[in-house]
């Protein structure tokens, strides 16, 4: 029975690691793709932040706001016109940070094995101190720097998350169509311009 429980704990951390290893292979794959879907999505926002900004300025030149109420719709309009930038901005992020995912599962379980390290020394030296507040302080402020350290680890599923969200998702369909239908009326004010 001891025996078994043994060879329970020596197995399991490695087949959790093996797992990962093989999560972070298969996702290694799409890595590329990933990284230039992400870039993609980078130039296409770039696009829409000229675009939505050279269509602010014309429409701000073209009747200027004299009051609080046209100073408010012109800024509604313009945030509508760079709104899709701020999404595709968001997407490329995401698709980023999906992108540098096998490198942190396979990080993973040495970070555990150092959070849980640092988590034991800062108990030790807890325990050890009384009452010196001093002693106790510098602990906390170990702990709350192990959180923060221990953040990027517990939150590695974040962008699979958000790439998962179908609204998320439906919202970068709608910025990529309304980049396209920014920049074609640009370029056709500009065309106008022209002729004209």
């Amino acid at each position: 029975m001891a025996e078994s429980r043994i060879q329970r704990d020596v197995t399991e951390p490695t087949l959790r690691r093996d797992a990962l290893g093989g999560i972070a292979n298969a996702l290694e794959k799409f890595s590329p793709l990933l990284s230039g879907a992400s870039k993609f999505a980078w130039v296409v926002a770039l696009v829409g932040l000229l675009a939505g900004g050279a269509l602010s300025v014309v429409l701000w030149r073209w009747q200027p706001p004299g009051e609080l109420s046209e100073y408010v719709q012109f800024t509604v309009l313009a945030g509508l016109l760079l709104a899709p930038t701020i999404i595709l901005g968001l997407f490329a992020f995401a698709l980023h940070e999906v992108s540098e995912l096998p490198d942190r599962l396979r990080n993973l379980p040495e970070n555990a094995r150092q959070h849980s390290a640092d988590l034991g020394q800062i108990a030790r030296d807890l325990g050890g101190i009384g009452e010196r507040q001093r002693g106790r302080s510098r602990s906390l402020l170990g702990l709350g720097r192990l959180l923060y350290n221990a953040r990027e680890d517990l939150l590695v599923y974040l962008p699979l998350l958000e790439l998962a969200n179908p609204l998320f998702l439906l919202a970068v369909l709608a910025s990529f169509v309304a980049v396209g239908v920014e920049s074609a009326g640009l370029v056709g004010l500009i065309a106008y311009t022209i002729v004209a």
